[in-house]
């Protein structure tokens, strides 16, 4: 009985801050007209609106060419009708990766040791290479960059694979842990709340697989994580409440500081930090009027306190709307932009080693027919087109040969 006292009282200290006052609800639905073009965003999706079924389908092409492998899975929403193993890997979630109320105490090596898991993780046809995973109080998202396929199944059959067996292993040992003992591990993310010991199966189905929500769209994902750093995302913790727009509410931006330290724990992978990047240049834009000057609009409405005043909806609708059009969507393209060179160096290089290895370093020149050959194939990758690597080999050895 004293355990539980004292599991209450260490909650009510760390949760005596999140007392939720009435504020005003926006339109989750935000749009902006760029050539001609209406984007009209839904929870961080865009769904791009003109006259033709084919301008949708090119533009989508485009903003995404050259940008394969890259996924967010992410936890159905919560709620009483929830499926009973959606509502266990919530709570599981909750004690073992955080629930973001208590902001302030990070989950490192929780979070680090999960990611680890899905990277080792892999079937015959898709091999992880990045993981990173963001758990708060409304989401767990895993996103994930592929070393090698793009298969969307294999992926969310890894992922399913691996959270249904620390599910499986955590309420195993439920039994044996008093709630105390199980809150303190968890506050201070001791080792052993993720099992990495146990063996994971990617050939059986689980339950939870066909449950998984899942994006491959890139520039889809950079707006998802562009919407929860500006606080305009719907929470899936709570799918039934309306998007509410608070720029200036410091409990609202304690997302930000969510989002860096989940961009910490994974800072050596490129393709995530590129991502979270973008979504913190969308936070931070997203509340900062000098980048969005209609912010001023909303100063002193921060609908925080008991006797604070909530801005009045449609005025509130109309600087999101701003926001959406002058922050997030810029920063969601320089993300694009960023991806994109990343890809195209790292496939360069390999395109130039490979070349190199068919002539002597000091051989002048081969090394100028090497050049010239591969400077067409360089500049394609370079905008974001896909190159047959080996074909351009064959006939740059080819051309060497000739030259003998």
């Amino acid at each position: 009985m004293m355990g539980r006292y004292r599991v209450a009282l260490v909650v009510t200290f760390l949760m005596a801050w999140q007392s939720h006052s009435f504020m005003i609800k926006i339109s989750n639905n935000f749009c902006t007209r760029k050539n001609n073009v209406r984007h009209s965003f839904t929870e961080g999706n865009v769904q791009t609106v003109s006259d033709t079924d084919e301008n949708l389908e090119v533009e989508k092409i485009s903003n995404n060419i050259g940008l394969d492998g890259i996924y967010l899975v992410s936890l159905p929403p919560l709620s009483d009708d929830a499926p009973k193993i959606v509502r266990d890997v919530w709570k599981w979630k909750d004690i073992v990766l955080g629930d973001g109320r208590d902001y302030f105490i990070p989950r490192p090596r929780a979070l680090k040791a999960l990611s680890g898991l899905i990277i080792n993780t892999q079937t015959a046809n898709v091999k992880i290479k990045e993981c990173a995973i963001l758990s708060n109080c409304a989401r767990l998202d895993i996103l994930v960059s592929l070393d090698s396929g793009e298969e969307e199944a294999d992926v969310k059959r890894i992922i399913s694979a691996v959270v249904s067996s620390q599910l499986e292993v955590f309420q195993a040992k439920k039994t044996e842990r008093n709630a105390f003992i199980e809150g303190v591990s968890s506050l201070l993310d001791l080792p052993g709340m993720v099992d990495e010991t146990i063996d994971i199966s990617v050939d059986i189905t689980t339950e939870l697989e066909s449950l998984l929500e899942i994006k491959s769209e890139v520039d889809d994902i950079l707006r998802h994580f562009s919407f929860v750093a500006a606080g305009l995302a719907q929470r899936a913790s709570r799918p039934d409440r309306d998007v509410v727009f608070r720029p200036f509410s410091s409990r609202d931006a304690h997302i930000m500081l969510q989002l860096k330290r989940t961009a910490e724990v994974s800072k050596e992978f490129t393709t995530m930090k590129t991502i979270f990047d973008t979504a913190l240049s969308s936070g931070k834009g997203a509340r900062n009027p000098k980048e969005c000057p209609s912010l001023n609009k909303l100063k002193g409405y921060d609908g925080e306190g008991k006797y604070s005043q909530a801005a009045p909806p449609k005025l509130a609708r109309e600087v999101a709307d701003d926001v959406v059009d002058l922050i997030i969507e810029p920063q969601v393209q320089k993300g694009l932009q960023r991806l994109r060179a990343n890809a195209a160096a790292s496939s360069i290089t390999y395109l130039r080693s490979q070349a190199e290895l068919l002539y002597n370093s000091d051989d002048k020149d081969s090394a100028k027919i090497v050049n010239r050959l591969l400077h067409e194939p360089t500049m394609k990758l370079r905008d974001g087109v896909e190159v047959d690597v080996v074909k351009i080999i064959s006939s740059i050895q080819e051309e060497l040969e000739s030259k003998k």
